[in-house]
């Protein structure tokens, strides 16, 4: 799948190899099976892309990962927003504070469901 996507287009090198698309790239795929040193010489990839597969390969198989993280939602907070928006970036007053007030009417309803409620 990763190579795959490699050979279609990815961030380091949008629009992948012109002339394969998805099923064309599956195909290669399935026709090299593990021996992707050959397929990316076949697609002559070094003349389209001056960074080595290997290298975005690698990337996405060991994929840096953040383990320590909190998914606790808080409560908005009306001064960081003020702050950030209307004081660093000049937006307006109105639209700000109705937009916070309704996402406080909307973060008042939400509340996370547990099994008894399904």
């Amino acid at each position: 799948m990763i190579v795959l996507a490699i050979l279609v287009g990815t961030d380091y090198h949008p629009g992948g190899i012109k002339g394969i698309g998805p099923k064309n790239a599956l195909k290669l795929v399935k026709e090299y099976k593990h021996d992707f040193s050959s397929l990316f010489k076949f697609v002559n990839w070094d003349e389209h892309c001056s960074v080595d597969w290997k290298e975005i390969y690698d990337l996405f198989k060991n994929m840096p990962v953040i383990k320590d993280y909190d998914t606790t939602f808080k409560l908005i907070n009306k001064e960081e927003i003020y702050n950030f928006l209307i004081e660093k970036n000049d937006f307006s007053q109105d639209r700000v504070t109705k937009a916070i007030e309704s996402l406080i009417k909307k973060q008042e309803k939400r509340t996370q469901k547990s099994l008894g409620d399904f």
